[in-house]
């Protein structure tokens, strides 16, 4: 394990948080698309309603969520060892105890691993948006994509998605609207569900220098 990962926390500090917060998977992906997990097992013993945010980046949005919304659980997806290390010494062992996360690289295949139709609240914050034209095929926010996430979400769940890449939001609003299984929650319901809401890193830093967050709220219909 790189000591770049655990500047702030020592191997064995490290090492009790990855085993408190992250879900063992198989590494190969034969094997992984053979996995079917169920929130029963992810949170054993719990019957609180389950938020999912796909992409933690740093993990400031999973910490502060979890925090203060001790009635949930929340289950995190990052892609990368080193971004899941730097989103556990993030977490307290005690304050976040309702904190699960995964490594997993989200496709049409993994996605099926996952329990359906149970995650009251699915966030997605500021996908990479890929600006280059030539690279648009790599954007996570695709219509099959959204199919996908929209069997994830319980009936009323809620899907929210922030970007603050323009041509990027033009597109999500796009895929948004031409899904049948969602509809926009009211102006009303979206100031609702986006109080005392915590800004990101990357939030922040764009916000510095000069982009606005475009926010996208739909509800499982």
């Amino acid at each position: 394990m790189s000591r770049g990962w655990t500047n702030l926390l020592t191997r064995k500090d490290i090492l009790a948080k990855l085993e408190k917060f992250v879900v063992s998977l198989p590494k190969e992906k034969e094997q992984l698309l053979q996995e079917k997990l169920s929130l029963a097992n992810i949170f054993p013993a719990s019957s609180s309603p389950t938020e999912l945010e796909i992409g933690c980046g740093k993990g400031e949005f999973i910490a502060h969520k979890s925090k203060v919304e001790k009635n949930v659980n929340f289950l995190g997806i990052e892609t990368k060892q080193k971004r899941i290390v730097s989103i556990i010494q993030k977490l307290d062992l005690v304050a976040n105890d309702n904190v699960k996360l995964l490594r997993l690289f989200l496709d049409q295949d993994t996605t099926k691993i996952l329990p359906s139709a149970c995650f009251q609240k699915i966030y997605i914050n500021y996908p990479d948006p890929w600006p280059k034209t030539k690279h648009h095929k790599n954007r996570l926010i695709n219509e099959q994509f959204i199919q996908l996430i929209s069997d994830l979400l319980a009936k009323k769940g809620v899907l929210q998605i922030i970007t603050d890449d323009q041509n990027y939001a033009l597109q999500i609003a796009e895929t948004l609207a031409s899904e049948k299984k969602l509809k926009k929650v009211t102006a009303k319901e979206q100031e609702r569900l986006l109080a005392n809401r915590q800004s990101t890193y990357f939030e922040t830093l764009k916000l510095e220098q000069g982009f606005a967050p475009n926010f996208f709220l739909y509800q499982k219909i």
